[in-house]
């Protein structure tokens, strides 16, 4: 690892206590065995999982009655828009009941992978919420329009912008995760895979139930349920729950805890039973989030230190570096684009330094009397300042620990409703489902996650900003904000669908499901930056702009007494202006490129200073989605054991936006053609026949039912537009998926195990993947090949005790793509190497690469004809082969649970569950420093249940070995230094829940 652990933080310690567990379930399992041999009666599973219920497969008749209640249980599902038995459909599903729920301790998304073979989770670093990947397909692209490759259902209502990282699941009845492309009935965006979340519906028994809950960092929650049947014909439920919890980062800094909640969510479910044939059901929720959490948790870097401590090389630090090591250390400011434009523009050729209020020798408004108009003066206000200002900022070595002035702030708000009718006709049913959604999300967090220990006083009342401060003499104000910077990340949504479905139920060999779908979204998202860097230059360059004569007068007299201007220059507005004149000749005197001169010349900018101007803003104040599809799938009973199925999708998506990139400063009238920085007005249509061909068969053994399947389907994902930008081509394309599945779905011995086999080949087109290239997203389009098998069994030798395991191998192979790694310009070629590209006629922040023999020969000549090897793009680096991040090769679950009887009255469960997944990627280049390694997670509980009483109590434990494990990373653009920001899963967390039901709590 690249920062340090925990004390007992290790792999090997994980794996011990894995076996220790493991070893204690078999011995367990010995014990229970005999005990059941003896005749013991009376123990079960418990409250963590419902015995079979009516669709479970019948054991045989000569089975005694006991032994019935051994089965595994069978959970009904409308993974095919139709109500079947999970065990029974041909495809790849994971199945989770509420039971299941709350024996694995399955709280929110990033909770699945523990749960589904071949899934992973990360956040990502924008407020698009995080990415589940399923096969290895997450969410890879950055974009207002690019979207998750998964698709998320809510009670049928496909969510275009679900908020996977805040949302916990409360109330639920079931989770189906169908895996693999799904071309047909979830075909819109589900090139991955989708998950469906179907809550609880309201019942015609008055019952509820109430949990409280307290744990680590003074977790508390409270949540529960109340169903009122109000007739014969209609009944409500209303659920929720509400937690608060402190943070498990610590600020150094303010000495505050960061990465608390603090949310709640309410549901209200109503299902009205029109008649015997007609029913409606009616879901609204509600959730709220307002508390101080990141969206990412830790940033690192390779201190770059090229420049030897020698400000006058800054152009040879690009801020960060190295291939192979991530670091721990903080970025050289010097290599942001505010360093870089201060260092530039305020730079004094005549004496190779910085200006320095200090030494007014050194400064040229000394002849004046003036103070310099330096960026951060080495003293001021009797305070040591540098150059870098992040030469002195500390990053803490732990990964749950950060530094900055200033914490973080995350808020959300969403409702989301269905309106499913239905009606029944003699050989069909009719369905329509109509949903709603609406999401606002607005954070705030620092963006260089780093900290000066010695400020310059900040000031929460004055927006974190530094001290006022002036330039005697000229009656000019300046502001010195140090190395204060944050980001802003706003998005806003709202959805409409419409569905309509018709399924028959003919008694004949041949049935089918078929609809059409609309969908409406329409959003904006905001991105800004403020950099204390940026406001200093800002500041200077608008004072100076916006100065008289009268006022420069002194200034312009002073640098001419420095050598700095010629004599004969004018005084004023216009005597600044001869300052570009006057550049080339000094530089080129004292041994330094005049490529510098073009950013030396001051930049005006138009306007008064705004005290609330976001110095980098990327927006799309307009993002809208029109999407219409018809599909449909068809059942062939080629005999009471075979069936065929026949799917086929037609999705027409049009996006349209209006947004511009990212711009520094000042933006004219955005909606005036021809204005800098303004809108783009873009419309884009994709149309796409994706479509499912299977054939299963059911097999009679001896021991048990399997169920036999072969499927070649398709998936589709629409392509999205890029933000302008040179080298930026206007949009990127759909996603494009064959893939070719086998599988095997048993019930074996009495039902008592449960064995599911995948094996399946994706030739996918166009993977869109995303990197940060002159402050903007580029999108890419890749070729892949993903192959992979996925195991899933449950094993239940006793009704007291019960198994589960899975394990997954995947292979994803990028195919035949090159492109440039911001991190690695060179791509490897011997003698060349990354510097700050200062040939650019206003240096813009980015890198450039060069031999290295001709780095310094170029930069102090006095042409840049000889510079042949100057390459402002970079090499590009051959991906052929590499893997796809969140790809792990093997990944495996096993889980474990025992219940028994503490004497008559009282009732035990045992649970623990082990995860481990393999090393994989953050980035496609796979370098040494994109490797995450291999980690895992164990929780465990224990339920006390008295026997026949309402109450219960849990006591449970989450990454029981503390494990501070990476799940994603991401690389910011080389403006910002090509700092890395870390994704890392949850601390551990011990707690205990006492929970009360009363009525009916079906």
């Amino acid at each position: 690892m690249f920062f340090s652990r925990k004390a007992g933080d290790t792999g090997l310690c994980s794996q011990l206590v894995a076996a220790g567990v493991a070893a204690g379930f078999l011995i367990s399992a010995a014990w229970a065995g005999a005990e059941e041999t003896a005749g013991s009666e009376g123990a079960s599973l418990g409250p963590l999982y419902a015995q079979a219920d009516a669709d479970a497969a019948p054991a045989p008749e000569a089975a005694a009655e006991d032994d019935d209640r051994v089965g595994i249980e069978q959970i009904t599902v409308t993974a095919r828009r139709r109500e079947e038995v999970a065990q029974d459909i041909p495809l790849a599903i994971t199945t989770l009941g509420a039971d299941e729920m709350e024996a694995t301790q399955l709280v929110d998304y990033q909770d699945l992978q523990f749960n589904v073979p071949n899934l992973a989770y990360t956040k990502t670093n924008f407020s698009g919420g995080g990415s589940l990947a399923i096969r290895g397909i997450g969410r890879s692209v950055i974009a207002a329009s690019g979207e998750n490759s998964t698709g998320v259902h809510v009670n049928g209502v496909s969510l275009v912008a679900a908020r996977i990282f805040e949302a916990e699941f409360f109330d639920t009845e079931r989770l189906e995760v169908l895996r693999g492309p799904q071309g047909t009935l979830y075909g819109r965006n589900s090139s991955a895979g989708a998950v469906n979340v179907i809550t609880r519906r309201p019942t015609d028994e008055a019952g509820g139930y109430l949990e409280a809950e307290y744990g680590d960092f003074d977790h508390t929650k409270f949540k529960g349920a109340l169903n009122l049947p109000l007739s014969e014909r209609l009944a409500v439920r209303l659920a929720g729950f509400w937690l608060d919890r402190e943070g498990y980062t610590d600020n150094l800094a303010t000495g505050n805890d960061i990465d608390d909640r603090s949310i709640w969510g309410l549901r209200f479910s109503a299902d009205f039973q029109a008649s015997d044939r007609t029913s409606a059901k009616l879901t609204v929720s509600l959730f709220d989030e307002d508390d101080h959490r990141s969206r990412s948790h830790k940033q690192v870097c390779n201190t770059d230190t090229a420049d030897g401590g020698n400000p006058a090389l800054f152009f040879l630090n690009v801020g960060c570096r190295g291939t192979e090591d991530l670091g721990e250390g903080s970025i050289n400011g010097l290599a942001t684009l505010g360093g870089l434009l201060n260092a530039v523009v305020w730079w004094d050729p005549a004496v190779g330094d910085f200006w320095r209020a200090d030494t007014q020798a050194g400064c040229p408004g000394a002849a004046a009397g003036l103070s310099c108009l330096g960026y951060f003066p080495t003293v001021f206000n009797g305070q040591q300042l540098r150059t870098n200002n992040f030469s002195q900022a500390v990053n803490p070595s732990s990964l749950r620990d950060l530094s900055s002035p200033l914490d973080p702030d995350y808020q959300t708000d969403e409702l989301v409703a269905s309106f499913e009718l239905g009606h029944e006709f003699e050989r069909f049913t009719l369905t329509s489902i109509t949903g709603w959604a609406d999401h606002e999300v607005s954070s705030l967090q620092d963006y260089f996650w780093t900290y000066d220990p010695t400020p310059l006083g900040w000031s929460a009342a004055n927006g974190g900003r530094g001290p006022e401060f002036d330039f005697p003499g000229t009656g000019l104000g300046g502001h010195y904000t140090g190395d204060l910077a944050f980001d802003t990340s706003d998005q806003k949504s709202d959805l409409f669908s419409q569905e309509i479905r018709l399924a028959s139920e003919f008694e004949g060999r041949v049935n089918f499901t078929a609809g059409a779908i609309y969908t409406r979204s329409r959003g904006e998202t905001a991105y800004g930056v403020y950099a204390g860097a940026l406001e200093s230059f800002y500041r200077a360059n608008n004072n100076l702009a916006n100065a008289t004569d009268a006022q420069l007068a002194p200034l312009t007299g002073a640098l001419k007494g420095a050598g700095v201007l010629p004599d004969a220059a004018p005084d004023g507005i216009a005597g600044l202006a001869a300052l570009g004149a006057a550049c080339a000749p000094t530089l080129t005197a004292i041994g330094q490129s005049p490529a510098l001169c073009a950013a030396t010349g001051l930049l005006p900018f138009v306007g008064p200073y705004d005290p609330n101007l976001t110095y980098f803003l990327a927006e799309t104040p307009d993002l809208e989605l029109e999407s219409y599809a018809g599909f449909g799938e068809v059942y062939f009973d080629l005999s009471d054991d075979t069936r065929v199925t026949v799917g086929g999708r037609l999705t027409n998506d049009k996006k349209s936006v209006r947004d511009r990139s990212g711009n520094l400063f000042s933006y004219g009238d955005p909606d005036n053609d021809g204005e800098f920085g303004e809108y783009e007005r873009r419309s884009e249509r994709w149309t796409k026949f994706t479509g499912r061909l299977g054939i299963d068969h059911q097999l009679r053994l001896a021991i048990g039912d399997a169920l036999v399947y072969a499927n070649v389907s398709t998936g589709f994902k629409s392509g999205g537009f890029n933000n302008s930008g040179e080298f930026t081509p206007p949009t990127f394309d759909e996603e494009e998926i064959t893939s070719y599945e086998v599988g095997w779905k048993s019930l074996l011995f009495d039902n008592r195990l449960q064995l599911n086999l995948t094996g399946f080949f994706y030739d996918y087109e166009g993977y869109q993947i995303s990197k940060i290239v002159n402050r903007t997203a580029l999108n890419e389009n890749a070729d892949v090949e993903i192959r992979g098998f996925e195991l899933e069994s449950v094993f239940r030798p006793t009704r007291a005790l019960q198994f589960d395991f899975s394990l997954s191998w995947l292979d994803s192979e990028i195919q035949d793509f090159r492109s440039v790694d911001p991190i690695n310009m060179t791509a490897g070629r011997p003698g060349y190497t990354m510097f700050k590209d200062v040939f650019q006629p206003v240096p813009n922040g980015q890198n450039a690469v060069m031999l290295q023999s001709d780095l310094l020969p170029c930069l102090t000549g006095a042409s840049l004809v000889a510079c042949a090897s100057y390459n402002p793009i970079g090499f590009e680096s051959d991906l052929d082969g590499n893997e796809l991040p969140q790809a792990p090769e093997l990944t495996v679950k096993l889980g474990g649970q025992y219940t028994f009887e503490l004497g008559e009255r009282y009732q035990v469960t045992l649970r623990a569950d082990w995860y481990w997944q393999d090393e994989t990627w953050g980035r496609i280049y796979n370098l040494g420093r994109d490797e995450i390694d291999s980690w895992s997670q164990l929780d465990a509980q224990i339920v006390f249940q008295p026997v026949d009483a309402p109450w219960s109590l849990r006591v449970w434990g989450k990454n029981l070995a503390d494990n501070d494990d990476i799940t994603g990373m991401y690389l910011t653009d080389p403006t910002s230094a090509l700092f890395t920001n870390l994704f890392i899963l949850e601390p551990r967390v011990f707690g205990a829940s006492v929970r009360y039901e009363f009525g009916s709590n079906d």
